[in-house]
Parts: structure tokens; sequence; C-alpha cells
């Protein structure tokens, strides 16, 4: 009898413990199912709420530089004779350019290059690689110039053409120094998206929290300028003086995107 009722309390022992376990078993999965459903529709744990908008600033400012290319070509029956020719006339540009005001650090080389000049020597009518031969040797020089007395653009243009120059072009404005335009337009622009966003905040009935991201887009281009852009001024006696180049202005813009976070 006794050993019947130490039997039955071990397995009144055992039950309870199982029963002990199931029990904490139930209870931690029903409290992750309560905390999985709590997250359902919750957008602070899923995404952060925010708008983005954009803004634009632009400024404008009257060009201070004026750059245009230019090159001198020479032809030689040898390269010595070319270079030479070259040389000569590039020196004489060179100077004239000193005597206008012009830097030496404002001229730049962009272009040297050594030609042959071939010619078919076949009398039968016909050309064959063969039948062709060097007979003398082009030079080409290319400079960039800037022109930092925008006034005197048309002068030194014409001056430059005189020395029988090739692919005399290229002209166009520019600021020399648009750090303090560009913090100006980027400060205008910023200030056009924070407007934006107070704006949509106020509309959508939200609050207008921190900046969460910041883009720029940053551009600047010359103002089309109505008028001549190279006006020839006709003298008393029917000849023309230097042209007159307006420099116009030119627009420095910058384009922002921000985003805020709202509440």
């Amino acid at each position: 009898m006794e050993f019947l009722n130490s039997k039955l309390g071990r397995l009144v022992n055992l039950g309870g413990i199982l029963l002990i376990v199931l029990t904490l078993f139930v209870g931690v999965k029903t409290i992750n199912e309560i905390k999985q459903f709590s997250y359902i529709g919750d957008d602070s744990v899923s995404e952060t709420r925010s708008i983005t908008v954009s803004g634009e600033g632009e400024v404008f400012a009257t060009a201070d530089i004026a750059t245009f290319n230019y090159s001198v070509r020479e032809r030689g029956e040898t390269v010595a004779e070319a270079e030479n020719l070259a040389t000569e006339k590039w020196n004489q540009i060179l100077d004239y350019l000193d005597d206008a005001g012009v830097k030496e650090e404002d001229i730049k080389t962009t272009g040297y290059s050594i030609s042959p000049v071939y010619e078919n020597v076949s009398s039968s009518g016909f050309r064959f690689d063969n039948d062709r031969e060097i007979v003398a040797y082009t030079v080409t020089q290319t400079a960039q110039v800037k022109v930092r007395d925008t006034d005197k653009t048309g002068e030194i243009l014409s001056s430059v053409g005189d020395f029988e120059v090739n692919n005399l072009s290229g002209i166009s404005f520019t600021i020399d120094d648009e750090s303090e335009l560009m913090a100006e337009a980027r400060e205008k622009a910023i200030e056009n998206a924070r407007e934006k966003a107070k704006t949509l905040a106020r509309n959508l009935g939200v609050g207008l929290d921190d900046v969460i991201s910041y883009n720029e887009n940053q551009g600047g281009y010359p103002r089309p300028y109505h008028g001549d852009m190279a006006r020839l001024e006709v003298e008393e006696d029917g000849g023309s003086s230097a042209p007159s180049i307006p420099a116009g202005e030119n627009r420095i813009s910058v384009n922002v995107e921000v985003t805020y976070r709202i509440r």
C-alpha cells in the first residue's frame, strides 16, 4: 500500500511540473503575439514620417572675364622652318597682349601639333599611297586668353585678328570667383524650400521637425543679351573701329531638395 502511495505521489509531482512548464510556454507565446500585434500600423516602427520639398535660388551678376581662343598656323619646307615661323608670330602676339595689359598667367597654350603636308606625284592620273611624298610641314599652336578688362575685349580681338591668326573664336563671358554668388544663391534656395515645407505642413495639419536629408545641384550660365553682341561702330571716313562686345549678365543658380521630419 505504501508503494502505491509513493508511486502516485511521484506521478502527481511530475504532472505538476509539466503543468507549470506548459503554462510558462503558453504565456511567453501569448506575450510575443501581443507585441507583434501592437506593431501593426505603427509608423514610428516601420518608417519615418517625412515630407520632401525642392527650392531654387538665383542671382545675377555682370561678367568680369572674357575668354577667347586663337591658333597660329605656319607652313615650312622643314619642321624647323615651320616652327620658326610659328614661333615668330606667336611671340609677336604675346608681346601685343602684354602691352594690352593681359597677364602672362591668363594666356594658356591648349594645343600644339606638327603635321606633314603630302602631295601626289603620280603622272598616271591615279592616286596611290606610295605615289605621295611629303612636301612641307605645318605647325599649329592654339591659345586661350582671358581678358580681365572686359571693356577692351573688342579692341584686343580685333588686334589679334590683324596678325592673321586662325580660328579666332570661342568668346565667352564668365565670373572669375563665383563662390560668394553661389553662397547667396544657396541661401535663397534653402529659404525657398523652407517656406514651401512650412506651407505644406500647415496644409497637411502636421508639425515641421528637423532636416533628415539635403541634396544640391549648382549651375551658372550667361544670361542672353538682347542686342548686337558684336556691333561695328562706323567711323566718319567709312571705316570701322574695334567691335563693341557687351558682357551681359551671368545667372548663378542653386537647386536644393530637403527632406523634413514631421510630427
